[in-house]
């Protein structure tokens, strides 16, 4: 019973993080375009180039910058190819002996906690150092979030479930 209710929440998950990738890589398409986005440029109060193209827009590794919005991307992707992967029941134990769903599930959530740090982070930066907000960025942090709390729900299921059978079906 709280197999079926965790992967209906992982695939919902999957579904936000297709969504989410699609995003990011508009959003790095538009990062490393020339000339403006009038698509998603509304006024001085939204607008995606400003932020899109700021110096917060990348994080440097001083031999490299990165969009951040590959990092979001590369995030995403985890999070949906974990997903898809524990709908699918693989064994964990073949690639380390000492994982299972329930760390997996776990380690989810703690990375979609970083990312919603980060987020709020760059909400920041948007609301009162650049004074200006993107509306896809904003679109990520709201899906960020979501996942998060799926995460949270999630592992709360598996815990409630383990309180009354007394077994760990993700252990």
């Amino acid at each position: 019973m709280v197999r079926q209710k965790v992967n209906k929440l992982l695939t919902a998950i999957a579904a936000l993080c297709f969504v989410a990738m699609g995003v990011t890589i508009y959003l790095t398409y538009m990062h490393f375009k020339p000339e403006a986005a009038e698509f998603c440029n509304f006024s001085e109060a939204w607008n995606c180039d400003v932020v899109n193209k700021s110096a917060w827009s990348v994080v440097d590794l001083g031999f490299v910058q990165i969009p951040v919005a590959i990092l979001g991307f590369l995030t995403y992707l985890t999070f949906f190819v974990v997903s898809i992967l524990i709908v699918k029941k693989v064994n964990w134990r073949k690639i380390w002996g000492r994982l299972n769903e329930k760390l997996i599930l776990n380690l989810m959530k703690y990375l979609s906690i970083i990312g919603f740090v980060f987020s709020l982070y760059l909400s920041y930066i948007e609301a009162f150092v650049l004074q200006t907000f993107c509306l896809f960025c904003v679109i990520q942090q709201v899906i960020i979030l979501a996942i998060m709390i799926l995460f949270f729900v999630i592992l709360a299921a598996i815990k409630s479930d383990m309180n009354k059978t007394r077994a760990c079906e993700f252990c």
